[in-house]
């Protein structure tokens, strides 16, 4: 079952406006004549509000409409999340296109064979946004798979930024595409835009627009946008200098600094955007700029906000020159928007970039949750890490060590799991209630008994040594 739209947390404080071109508006028309429509063109082109508006104004009663946003998750989460839109459709299909993750030759075929199975009993629209960044070497091999299911009620579409060329690439005669030439605005389009926005323009002020923009929606909005302020267009040689003069130069220093923190993270709900502004509740100011920023959307089907790459690259290139402490002041606030989120991993990371080891081993890994993580290169954090955490910080948290430990020996890495079970064995149980103590005990005696595969007797007397401490400690976590 489909989960319910999530509560926005900040509606906009105007009713948004939208004008798309002629050729666009016909385009998108066409969606419904296809299995597949693909949508690829650069950012700031207004692909998502294109789609957006159209499936709202248009959809079929009765018809379905799932989304599924990529935000950069690892590729196995982003494929997870891409499977559960055939969910409602047909959960068994759904459950089989998982199961074909990691991608291999055959995986192609398969996705192609479960998609010509595909019935639905209702016109259903599902929507895969911000695709490429659904880092994979297959990207048009999917695009091409899904597009050949044979179900006049089934639409897939599929926006992305232009994928990676490839010389055997053919699209299936079955793919609708979109590209940047289908969304520039010719002078009629930008004055009509213009005047939807409550910006009119005289015929000068309209070429000069149209000059600066090129037709370009992301940067007519934007000078729009410095009209609507300062009642002048802004001369800017590219679209740094636009969003500079645009939204940059009108933004107060408090309002700079948050969005430059929120900058830090792939996506931000409300709680995540209270503690990188280090409030007890978000300010008038910030919910201004999230009211009032068309380059900062609501992501409803990760009931998060996204800033557009557009402003993000922008804000990113100011944090990297902002003062020291500034810096290292958000990279700890990250950490614990992260770790709120539960996202400790990437919690971690943060953490790193100011070594706060405390913080790190201070957070519930287990070798289950790091099992998890194993597309972000957990064992090469974890290298990094042990090199530069102080042994007697480490000590202090056995049972992080206890779940590094793990994670080298499965791993491989023969010498940090040495490291990890020496620290351990000369410090275990050190400022430890008894039980906890018999606890770190036998778990080291079941991760030394795997290491004893080829020895019955010396595993044998690990297991009994484990289960001796693990009775009087409680349950192993390994």
């Amino acid at each position: 079952m489909t989960a319910q739209p999530p509560r926005k947390i900040i509606q906009r404080s105007r009713k948004e406006t939208y004008f798309f071109p002629e050729r666009l508006k016909r385009q998108l028309a066409r969606i419904q004549n296809y299995p597949l429509t693909l949508v690829e063109a650069p950012a700031g082109f207004g692909k998502t509000t294109a789609v957006r508006e159209y499936l709202k104004n248009n959809l079929p009663e009765g018809a379905r409409e799932n989304w599924h946003t990529c935000l950069g998750e690892p590729p196995s989460s982003a494929w997870a999340g891409i499977c559960r839109l055939f969910n409602e459709m047909d959960g068994d299909i759904a459950w089989q296109l998982s199961k074909l993750f990691p991608f291999t030759m055959e995986s192609f075929p398969g996705i192609a064979g479960l998609m010509r199975e595909c019935r639905s009993k209702v016109e259903t629209f599902l929507v895969i946004d911000n695709y490429q960044l659904f880092k994979n070497e297959a990207q048009h091999d999917i695009v091409n798979a899904f597009s050949v299911h044979a179900d006049h009620m089934l639409h897939i579409i599929i926006i992305t930024q232009p994928l990676p060329a490839r010389n055997d690439n053919v699209h299936h005669i079955n793919i609708h595409k979109l590209d940047a030439g289908d969304f520039f605005f010719d002078r009629g389009c930008t004055a009509r835009l213009c005047n939807r926005s409550g910006v009119k323009l005289s015929d000068e002020g309209l070429d000069k627009v149209q000059g600066f923009s090129e037709g370009w929606v992301a940067a007519i909005k934007l000078q729009v946008e410095n009209y609507r302020k300062t009642g002048s267009f802004a001369i800017a040689g590219n679209m740094d200098e636009l969003v500079e003069l645009a939204i940059w130069n009108r933004t107060s220093d408090e309002g700079r600094n948050f969005l430059m923190s929120v900058s830090l993270l792939d996506g931000f709900t409300e709680k995540q955007a209270v503690i990188m502004g280090d409030w007890p509740a978000l300010p008038e100011s910030a919910v201004y700029l999230l009211k009032n920023n068309f380059f900062i959307p609501y992501v409803a089907d990760k009931s998060v906000y996204s800033i557009h790459s557009l402003l993000r690259d922008y804000l990113l290139t100011r944090f990297e020159n902002q003062p020291p402490s500034f810096v290292e002041t958000m990279n700890r606030r990250a950490g614990r928007a992260c770790e709120a989120v539960s996202d400790y991993f990437q919690a971690a990371r943060f953490y790193m970039k100011v070594k706060d080891f405390d913080a790190i081993l201070s957070m519930p890994f287990t070798p289950r949750y790091l099992d998890d993580q194993e597309e972000k290169d957990v064992t090469g954090f974890l290298e990094h890490f042990v090199e530069e955490c102080p042994e007697a910080t480490f000590c202090k948290y056995p049972f992080a060590m206890l779940a590094f430990a793990f994670q080298f020996m499965k791993d491989g890495k023969r010498d940090l799991f040495l490291r990890m079970i020496r620290l351990l064995n000369n410090n275990q149980g050190r400022d430890l209630p008894e039980a906890e103590m018999s606890r770190v005990k036998g778990e080291v005696a079941l991760l030394l008994s795997l290491t004893a595969f080829n020895d019955i007797a010396k595993m044998s007397a690990y297991h009994k040594e484990a289960l001796v401490h693990l009775n009087d400690g409680g349950e192993s976590s390994s």
